[in-house]
C-alpha cells in the first residue's frame, strides 16, 4: 500500500511484551502469578496452540509436535519477504 514495497515490512512471529516462541507452543494462557503482578502484565491475546498438553511436562509426541511448529514458524519467518 502506498507504493511501498514488501522489503519495507518487518515481519515477526513473538514480540516482547507477550509469549516466546517456545512459549507459544506450549500453553494456551499466560502465567504470570508468580511475579506479583496478579498476572496483569504481558499480553493477554496469544494466539498459541499448546499442542495438546498445557505445559512444559508433555508426551514425547507432543515434544516432537511443538518442535516441529517451532521449525515451521522460523521457516515462515524466513521465507516471508
Amino acid at each position: 500500500a502506498g507504493g511501498r514495497k514488501p522489503w519495507h515490512s518487518i515481519n515477526f512471529v513473538c514480540a516482547h511484551d507477550g509469549f516466546t516462541l517456545a512459549d507459544l507452543v506450549t500453553y494456551n494462557s499466560k502465567y504470570n502469578l508468580s511475579n506479583g503482578e496478579d498476572n496483569r502484565d504481558g499480553e493477554n491475546h496469544n494466539l498459541s496452540w499448546n499442542c495438546g498438553e498445557e505445559g512444559e511436562f508433555a508426551s514425547l509426541s507432543v515434544r516432537r509436535l511443538r518442535k516441529r511448529q517451532m521449525r515451521n514458524f522460523f521457516v515462515c519467518l524466513m521465507v516471508s519477504q
